[in-house]
């Protein structure tokens, strides 16, 4: 690595044992905290953040960094929630979404047949038998009951939007990987 390049690293990120140095234009290296030169260990590409590599390589973050980075999760217009709206466009039904007003806020929701559609991520609502819901090494319990948590918050604003005359169905985001059928499905549902 040349001398020009190290006058301008700058340090982005450091722990005990790693440090992630940028150096422009848009180049991040990942090298060993002992390292007197800049040994090249890995880079972060340029379409992954610098937050999601910072989470990948420390299993020990502070809880206001992790909170920061809980923070940067999306909630509402998710890449997978956006191709379900593109698959009911596409069927011809006009729909509201995020509706606040409805229990457990439905991704999408057409008013005028009472139907309701939730876009779930599988991690994030623990779907069953599925390789993407897959719980972390560490913290296990923490996240089991997180998980399950979610599962029966679900179960029961499902249960909320039937008793007020609503039906609903969930879209999982396993289930995205073949569009077409989830499209027939929607159609179903909607029909």
């Amino acid at each position: 690595m040349g001398g020009r390049r190290r006058e301008h690293a700058a340090v982005a990120w450091s722990n005990k044992k790693w440090r992630i140095l940028y150096l422009p234009p848009r180049k991040y290296v990942f090298c060993s905290i002992e390292a007197t030169s800049l040994r090249k260990i890995g880079r972060i590409s340029n379409v992954l953040s610098a937050a999601r590599f910072r989470m990948a390589i420390s299993e020990s973050r502070p809880s206001v960094a992790r909170s920061r980075l809980m923070a940067s999760v999306q909630r509402h217009s998710t890449p997978l929630e956006l191709t379900v709206r593109r698959l009911v466009r596409g069927s011809g039904h006009r729909y509201r979404a995020n509706v606040r007003s409805l229990p457990g806020s439905p991704d999408l929701v057409i008013t005028a047949l009472r139907k309701a559609i939730f876009v779930n991520g599988c991690f994030w609502h623990g779907h069953q038998e599925c390789r993407l819901a897959k719980l972390p090494k560490t913290r296990r319990k923490w996240w089991s009951d997180k998980i399950e948590a979610n599962r029966q918050r679900d179960k029961r604003k499902i249960s909320d939007l039937r008793a007020l005359g609503w039906q609903s169905i969930s879209v999982w985001q396993c289930q995205l990987a073949n569009e077409a059928r989830v499209a027939s499905r929607l159609r179903r549902f909607l029909s």
